[in-house]
């Protein structure tokens, strides 16, 4: 499948390579009326928006697939579309009522298989968490790990562990973050998964940089980007922003600042609204340790913008109270106070 490839083996083939014979194949077996068939080729136009990051797209596509396979009675194409479509959902525009509707309407395909199930609860507790109710959040989280770890499915763990890392940011705990993302990203280094294990090393990498810990993140910084394939957009952005991170700690504030405008430019035609604010939101860090706060508050507004279109409530908050900082500090040096 064309996601696997592009992931495990980043550099074989670049995603406009890939494109072309999806493409061709529809106008084929549409004419043939093979529901089976377009039920692939439809998922497989999803996933290779994946690398891009174009989430609404990818869901759009996986959302043909889900008719074609239900048309076509296959029960496992149905699941792959259906994974397709709730990871989509999980990065795209969609907000987290919308989410939770969504998985709602699913609930009898989703209840078929123990491990459609545990994706469900785990894109339940990702929404959740956007709206602020950890508790229900990590409890689903637990019930999700203990379906997955039954079934043996180590790469759904490391799924499962990126997007406790994300719930456990969203509600400040940031020591309990980076072990999370530490563990999917030894699981993935473990399975040899290149592609997801550069995404992963970004991720703890930030964690470490917020926890001030930046030796030990500026070695995952530079996997993150070196290993990812140049249009792996979600492994080379976060990557350079963690390596922004980085040298602005260090002092080296021009570079630092060229690297984290590189990863908010990366992301210009993406559609995954909580990370194009993150990237932003890193920009303004590392401007604020230059000591611009203007130009930090500049792009930490437009992270809020970001945020607050995704209704993720917790990194909207947090993002207003670091423009709120910003101000405080500016007027502290004006002498006015």
């Amino acid at each position: 499948r064309s996601e696997t490839l592009m992931m495990t083996v980043p550099h074989a083939k670049s995603t406009d390579e890939f494109r072309p014979e999806p493409d061709d194949a529809i106008h084929v077996f549409e004419q043939v009326g093979d529901d089976a068939a377009l039920a692939t080729v439809w998922t497989q136009l999803a996933e290779i928006e994946w690398m891009p990051c174009r989430y609404d797209r990818a869901e759009i596509a996986a959302g043909r697939a889900i008719d074609h396979a239900r048309r076509s009675g296959d029960e496992r194409l149905l699941t792959n579309a259906l994974l397709t479509s709730i990871k989509a959902r999980m990065s795209g525009s969609t907000t987290p009522e919308e989410g939770i509707r969504g998985l709602d309407d699913l609930r009898d395909d989703l209840s078929r298989s123990r491990q459609m199930d545990a994706l469900a609860l785990v894109a339940r507790a990702f929404h959740l968490s956007m709206g602020g109710r950890f508790r229900e959040a990590r409890r689903m989280i637990g019930l999700a790990d203990a379906a997955v770890q039954a079934l043996g499915l180590q790469i759904w763990r490391a799924f499962l562990l990126e997007n406790l890392g994300y719930i456990e940011l969203y509600a400040g705990d940031v020591a309990a973050a980076e072990r999370a993302f530490r563990e999917d990203y030894d699981i993935l280094d473990e399975l040899g998964d290149e592609g997801h294990k550069s995404t992963a090393a970004a991720n703890l990498a930030l964690a470490l940089c917020a926890i001030g810990r930046f030796e030990e993140a500026e070695p995952l910084a530079e996997i993150a980007v070196r290993v990812a394939a140049e249009d792996d957009l979600a492994s080379q952005t976060s990557g350079r922003s963690a390596r922004a991170l980085v040298l602005a700690a260090r002092g080296e504030l021009v570079e630092a600042e060229r690297l984290a405008r590189e990863a908010v430019d990366l992301y210009a035609y993406a559609e995954n609204l909580n990370s194009q604010a993150d990237v932003f939101l890193d920009l303004g860090k590392v401007q604020r340790m230059a000591g611009n706060t203007e130009d930090a508050a500049r792009a930490a507004r437009e992270a809020l913008t970001l945020y607050e279109r995704k209704g993720n409530q917790p990194a909207a908050a947090s993002t207003r109270a670091f423009i709120d900082e910003l101000g405080q500090h500016r007027f502290d040096n004006s002498g006015t106070s």
